[in-house]
């Protein structure tokens, strides 16, 4: 018996020798490649054998490694520069009404009528007609009603610097403002240009005397009145591309029989740029306006038998003045300056052009790839090159580690052998100590299970405890607690 056992041990420690004892040389299959040798440290795709601590690289999983690093670092590159330079922003738009309490300042225009062959001269005469700007609004009184009133504006000649030309022409003297305001959709305050007929009583004061309607339709006749007004350079939302400021004209020809209206309508919009945390960081908001409508058409009223009666602010002390006698000593150019500011009642109107705005305002949101974004397509393409990169080299290795190490191979299943072998020999130890004990005194602890009858068995415990104390000196070491059917 005892020479069993030593021939059962030397034969496990030939076999643990056997596992455990294998040089680290003689498994690194990478070492036997010198020229591949420094990318074992960036080989991904290692296997680990169990139990052996040092993972197997080959020179096909080293190249899967460098493949793989190198294609997501040239994705990567590749796709910044894109997210730079090449990120076309996803355009979606809204409307939303124009805040009714912004007072916004309308386009600069200027105007003029021209005659000759082709309209090259510029005509400005107040005997035949005179210009007249006004600030259209609407104003709340104490009872709560709107009053239409028109504030006069003053008419400067002028060069505008928006023009790439040299004109002389008319415009405001001052930038006007435009507001919309929730009053039945109405405008409340606006710009408006108009043609009126000669002012009589202000060429009487200035001593001049107004052209007859034969002459005055005659020069209408022989040219064009021409409006020009500022146009706001606008951004390409698909290029982020800015075009200059330039203007639009239009020309009406003017009848004395008719009225001639023209009207230009404003649009806005609202560009939100938002940010793709690589040039930019947070949300840029703009605001531009353009032209989006203009209509003209003729008012079939007779102008010549109904007067325009107009609502206007004005100076009653130049109206004191102008009122009195001319004195010799009296300034002549004050007196035509409080001239022109003079308001006067039944005047004839040729012509008439306003400037409005639409009610509502696109909302232009620009959204671009973000440096998120580009993080999470590269998480995507990693873990695909990864998984399938796994699936081929690592499967790759370990079969080639098993091939050349074939001992590794039955790891498993020496080691359930081994559990097996150490089971029976406890069980050959449990039965030689039973042995031991007389066949009586065992006899006094056998007892039936209960769940499965006629089934018996020996309660080692009982039979341990109870032999040990009527033998105190005997041993009997090593019994297991387990009950043994």
């Amino acid at each position: 018996m005892q020479q069993s056992d030593a021939n059962e041990k030397q034969a496990e420690q030939a076999i643990n020798f056997k596992l455990c004892r294998i040089q680290n040389s003689e498994l690194n299959i990478s070492k036997k490649n010198k020229v591949w040798f420094f990318l074992r440290y960036t080989d991904i795709f290692r296997y680990l054998p169990v139990p052996k601590t040092n993972e197997v690289s080959t020179l096909q999983s080293q190249s899967a490694s460098v493949f793989a690093i190198f294609t997501l670092l040239g994705l990567f590159i590749f796709k910044f520069i894109s997210l730079l330079l090449f990120n076309q922003p996803r355009i979606t738009q809204h409307d939303q009404p124009i805040d009714n309490k912004a007072i916004y300042d309308a386009p600069d225009f200027a105007f003029g009528f021209f005659v000759g062959d082709s309209l090259q001269t510029f005509f400005n005469d107040d005997t035949y007609f005179e210009y007249y700007i006004a600030q259209y609004s609407q104003e709340q009184d104490q009872s709560g009603t709107y009053q239409s009133i028109e504030i006069k504006q003053q008419v400067d000649v002028c060069n505008p610097d928006w023009l790439n030309f040299e004109l002389q022409l008319n415009c405001p003297s001052k930038t006007l403002k435009i507001q919309n305001k929730d009053i039945q959709n109405e405008q409340v305050l606006f710009p408006t240009v108009k043609l009126l007929s000669c002012n009589e009583q202000k060429q009487n004061i200035l001593g001049k005397q107004c052209k007859n309607s034969q002459q005055v339709r005659s020069l209408f006749a022989q040219g064009r009145f021409l409006l020009f007004i500022q146009k706001q350079g606008q951004q390409n939302v698909k290029t982020n591309e800015y075009s200059e400021d330039s203007y639009v004209v239009y020309q009406f020809f003017i009848t004395i029989k008719y009225q001639n209206l023209g009207e230009t309508f404003l649009a806005r919009k609202i560009l939100l740029q938002n940010p793709d945390f690589a040039l930019r960081f947070s949300q840029k908001k703009s605001e531009e306006t353009y032209i989006q409508n203009f209509y003209q058409h003729l008012n079939k009223v007779n102008v010549q038998s109904i007067p325009t009666k107009r609502v206007l602010r004005q100076d009653n002390q130049a109206n004191a003045f102008l009122r009195q006698p001319l004195n010799d000593t009296q300034d002549k150019q004050t007196v035509n300056k409080l001239a022109l500011q003079q308001t006067m009642n039944g005047q004839k109107q040729y012509f008439q052009w306003s400037l409005n705005q639409v009610s509502n305002q696109k909302v232009i949101n620009q959204t671009y790839k973000t440096v998120p974004d580009l993080f999470s397509f590269i998480g995507g393409i990693w873990d695909l090159i990864y998984g399938v990169f796994v699936l081929i080299c690592v499967k790759r290795n370990a079969n080639k580690f098993y091939a050349q190490k074939k001992s590794w191979g039955n790891f498993d299943l020496f080691m359930k052998e081994k559990v097996k072998q150490k089971r029976i020999e406890e069980i050959n130890k449990i039965n030689i100590q039973l042995e031991q004990i007389p066949s009586d005194f065992k006899n006094q602890f056998k007892e039936t299970n209960e769940n499965q009858m006629g089934i018996e068995f020996y309660d080692l415990k009982k039979i341990l405890a109870q032999f040990q104390k009527k033998n105190p000196t005997q041993s009997n070491t090593n019994i297991s607690n387990n009950k043994i059917q």
